[in-house]
């Protein structure tokens, strides 16, 4: 493409400098001006980016990562991509000078088109964009089609731009896998990617690969991709998600944990990565490492798109079972939670769901204290609260949830599964509730959930038969998940840990994995049909440990 023609391209292009530092917007926004460009507006920080970016739409966004106290330029990107404020047909470049390993993750997590450098020379800065421009201009018809959500015409378009085998077949290929992975098409996904692995080993499109056959439920060949991709030492922190995902799928919990804790080391910024770790960890019961991941997720979220008042509750919550499982008062731990629910409260003070939700988590987090005079007035109050909102109906099904998690934590067990009940049959077409309802009980209540249990025991008592505990330990992991608190299924996998163990040796991990159930089922009473288990299990760790004495 000829230099005047580029320069055409420069001019139709609305653009958008951000950064802090008045002297380097007036800098760039010449440079873009000698480009050719006419209309480039500027922002300082991301939030007046974020305002101009609601009223116009940029074809070309130029922000610094460091932008001051909030937020940076990564979330600036994440925040866009997550509102729809940024098309497919746009261009954004993260311009940065930070050198650390956390940052330079931490800038291309979200993978902007482009990561320049400070300092960099007016003509460097120009070759990158020109070259993305002319790229973006040759296939604008293919990302107009995207932008429309049109992805089957998306598809038809990028496979027509292959056939003609030229310098942007590459882009393409990868485009069209995007789209097929976002449409579902697996098996064609994974015909494309095996074909584009045949030229020559592209990390995107081992990925993309591993996503594929994971679609299709290849879950062995999925983690084998991603596996051998870290073996390569990619710099790329998806292959860890993708595995932990995989990883996770398969019950391999332990496992999965420890591919985030990695990734989150190497990147601690990323808040979706950092959820999914704190989850993960309090599926394997490592209540401290969830407690550290939550907290960070508190921290980050201040200033991301992703900020919930769940992730506040979530900590507190964490913070309240660690008590629950420690030796008596913590003061710290009591204090954080007293000041977590604190800010929640001031964040969403115009959300009155929120508000008594902060109610009942007092309760619990005073009850966790041994603070009972304390714990009752913060019930009654939260319990007056609920009784005076307008359109009970309507309360958020979070408020339910909250209100049955604080009677269980009263001793009034019957009535949180009334109320649980009550709202399962409510929102009984609603996958998301009835499981978050049956992830709070001892047994589902739900029809969906009472379902997948009859799967569970025919599954697990066939692995039992078979006497293949690895299996089994794996297989209630899984369960777990999906119901964490089910009595049977975590005795079924501190049996399936221990006859592992006297079939193959003592394993640390096993042993904590097994003393934690313990203690989380210490409230069973000898009128209980599991009791005698529980003290049959407890008594053989107890051997073992005086073995090892």
């Amino acid at each position: 493409m000829l230099q005047i023609d580029i320069v055409r391209l420069y001019k139709n292009k609305k653009c958008l400098v951000v950064d802090d530092y008045p002297d380097i917007r007036a800098s760039i926004k010449r440079l873009l001006a000698k480009f050719g460009s006419e209309h480039v507006d500027t922002a300082s920080k991301c939030e007046e980016a974020m305002e101009m970016c609601m009223k116009h739409r940029y074809d070309i966004i130029l922000a610094d990562f460091n932008l001051g106290e909030k937020k940076n330029g990564q979330q600036l990107l994440e925040e866009m991509r997550f509102r729809n404020l940024i098309k497919h047909s746009s261009l954004y470049l993260m311009i940065t000078a930070e050198t650390t390993r956390d940052k330079v993750y931490s800038a291309i997590e979200n993978q902007p088109d482009a990561y320049i450098a400070k300092p960099f020379s007016p003509p460097y800065l120009q070759k990158r964009l020109d070259a993305l421009l002319i790229a973006r201009n040759e296939l604008s018809a293919i990302n107009e089609a995207a932008d429309n959500e049109q992805y089957e015409l998306a598809i038809e378009l990028c496979e027509d731009k292959i056939a003609l085998n030229d310098k942007y077949r590459t882009l393409c290929t990868k485009m069209l896998g995007n789209f097929m992975l976002r449409t579902k098409q697996y098996k064609e996904a994974i015909a494309l990617y095996q074909d584009a692995l045949k030229e020559r080993q592209m990390v995107w499109a081992m990925i993309g690969l591993g996503k594929a056959l994971m679609g299709v439920g290849m879950l062995d060949k999925s983690e084998e991709v991603f596996r051998s991709l870290l073996q390569q030492r990619s710099p790329c922190l998806e292959v860890h998600d993708c595995l932990a995902e995989v990883l996770n799928e398969k019950g391999n919990t332990f496992e999965a944990q420890a591919i985030l804790e990695e990734a989150a080391e190497l990147s601690p910024e990323a808040i979706l990565r950092q959820i999914k770790l704190a989850a993960v960890c309090e599926t394997n019961d490592d209540l401290e490492r969830a407690e550290k991941a939550h907290k960070k997720v508190v921290k980050i979220g201040l200033h991301s798109c992703h900020e919930e008042p769940s992730n506040y509750f979530n900590y507190v919550s964490c913070l309240n079972k660690v008590v629950d499982s420690g030796s008596g008062f913590d003061k710290r731990r009591y204090e954080d939670a007293n000041t977590t629910l604190k800010r929640v409260s001031k964040r969403f003070c115009g959300d009155a769901g929120v508000q008594v939700r902060t109610k009942y988590m007092q309760f619990e987090t005073a009850k966790a204290a041994g603070k009972e005079d304390k714990a009752e007035e913060f019930l009654k109050s939260a319990e007056e609260s609920l009784s005076k909102m307008e359109a009970l109906e309507e309360l958020p099904p979070e408020v339910i949830l909250s209100r049955a998690r604080a009677l269980h934590a009263n001793g009034e067990s019957e009535k949180a599964k009334e109320v649980l009940t009550n709202l399962a049959e409510k929102y009984r077409d609603d996958e998301a509730v009835t499981n978050a309802i049956d992830n709070c009980l001892d047994e589902p209540v739900s029809q969906a959930g009472k379902a997948k249990m009859l799967e569970f025991n025919h599954e697990g008592k066939a692995l039992f038969d078979a006497k293949d505990f690895k299996g089994a330990v794996d297989f209630f992991n899984k369960a777990l998940r999906i119901f964490p608190n089910h009595v049977a299924l975590n005795l079924n996998l501190a049996m399936a840990l221990v006859r592992e163990m006297v079939k193959t040796g003592t394993d640390s991990i096993y042993l904590s994995r097994c003393k934690r159930i313990l203690i989380k089922l210490e409230y069973l009473e000898e009128d209980s049909q599991f009791y005698k288990l529980r003290e049959n299990l407890k008594q053989q760790l107890e051997k073992w440990a005086d073995k090892k004495a």
